[in-house]
């Protein structure tokens, strides 16, 4: 499963360092593997995303001036993948 391979990198790179990312909700949810494993695999990949946008040029000030050209952008790109 990719959820599964996925926390396990965030397991054996992110989890190791000395930063701590602090998940709340529900226990009954979170304790739960399959959930767990969504959790982790969505943590990689936003602090993946994050890094890859700030080697590319991305600046916090670029995010409130270009809200709305991101916004627009997202968009085309999810109806490209038939999300929305």
């Amino acid at each position: 499963d990719l959820c599964h391979n996925l926390s396990g990198i965030y397991q054996d790179t992110l989890s190791k360092l000395k930063f701590r990312i602090k998940v709340t909700g529900s226990a009954q949810h979170l304790q739960n593997p399959k959930n767990a494993d969504i959790i982790r695999a969505l943590l990689l990949a936003g602090i993946r995303s994050a890094f890859l946008w700030r080697q590319l040029g991305g600046r916090r000030w670029k995010l409130l001036l270009q809200r709305k050209q991101l916004l627009h952008a997202s968009q085309q790109l999810s109806r490209g993948l038939g999300v929305v």
